[in-house]
């Protein structure tokens, strides 16, 4: 397995690892809370809905409730003493089939709901493992109450997390393999593309044919392109070694010849041999050597400076020279 498969497995391993403990500690901690949120807050539209309507009304009202909002309403008449308005409520909650373990409303909520005010309770259910949620409201003299079962999140949301780890593991796996089979597609044009650009820096000028048609395909044509420039660069480099070869031998061959004459003629007046023209055969030989090296110095010069080039009125050129 390449590094760049290894690096991105373990990336995306701690992304989704991330991610679920994420989702797992907002499904324990705060769903929830959430979810009861939600229920008490569709409870209170649906008690605000009844508080407008009237006794009559609201009896009416109770069946299409019940069935539109997947609620419990019972009712029973304010009058009543609170032992009997509890056992009444109780009654219907169980015709209705809501079986409630603990129910009572205590004689302050009661007095409140004659005075006209609204009451919310929340009851446990423990041995059902759930709670019933209750809006009482007051209308005509009875007291309407609005309940809605409550099952306990707790074992629902190990059950989700439970089957979140699942898909989670099973996603992680199946990224894990198409990871490796996309990082495959990318490590092998790569290593086509290192392969390419080694034999580059050891002057063998190959080329790299990669058809992936995504960016890595353009890299190759522009490593490719760069191999052709650099192939070009050297083989004319190696002309100009060449022949600067050439003429190194040429020009040391060219310098040669008057420095021996030079010294000949140096040694001829030396032993007193000179017939008056070694002088003048040494001058002439220093001034041929200084035109040489004139000449070396200003083809030195031409190659050194850069060159622009620009139109030229080859008919002014061509007068002026002329005049000249």
């Amino acid at each position: 397995m390449s590094k760049l498969t290894r690096k991105l497995i373990l990336r995306i391993t701690v992304a989704l690892c991330a991610v679920f403990v994420l989702s797992f500690a907002v499904n324990t901690f705060f769903l929830p809370k959430y979810f009861l949120y939600q229920k008490k807050h569709k409870l209170a539209g649906l008690t605000s809905e009844l508080a407008a309507m009237e006794y009559g009304q609201l009896v009416e009202r109770i069946g299409p409730m019940e069935e539109q909002y997947q609620v419990t309403i019972a009712y029973t008449s304010l009058a009543d003493t609170v032992n009997d308005l509890n056992s009444r409520l109780i009654v219907q909650f169980n015709r209705k089939g809501i079986a409630l373990s603990k129910f009572w409303l205590a004689e302050e909520s009661v007095a409140a709901l004659r005075e006209g005010g609204k009451v919310n309770k929340i009851y446990d259910q423990a041995k059902l493992k759930s709670s019933f949620l209750v809006n009482f409201l007051p209308a005509g003299g009875y007291v309407f109450a609005v309940g809605e079962s409550i099952s306990y999140s707790s074992d629902t949301i190990q059950i989700v997390n439970r089957f979140n780890l699942y898909i989670w593991v099973g996603m992680l796996l199946l990224l894990i393999v198409l990871s490796a089979l996309y990082t495959t597609r990318i490590v092998k044009p790569l290593a086509k593309l290192n392969e390419t650009a080694e034999a580059i820096s050891n002057l063998s000028f190959a080329k790299a044919d990669i058809r992936t048609g995504d960016e890595i395909e353009s890299l190759a044509g522009s490593i490719n392109r760069m191999s052709d420039k650099l192939e070009d660069a050297h083989q004319s480099l190696e002309a100009k070694n060449a022949n600067l070869r050439t003429f190194i031998a040429d020009i040391s061959h060219e310098l040669k010849t008057p420095l021996s004459l030079i010294q000949l003629y140096a040694s001829g007046i030396q032993d007193g041999l000179d017939d008056g023209s070694y002088a003048d055969v040494i001058r002439q030989q220093s001034e041929a050597m200084s035109g040489m090296i004139d000449r070396l110095l200003e083809l030195s010069r031409l190659q050194a400076e850069t060159y622009q080039f620009a139109p030229v009125d080859f008919r002014q050129l061509l007068g002026e020279m002329l005049v000249a």
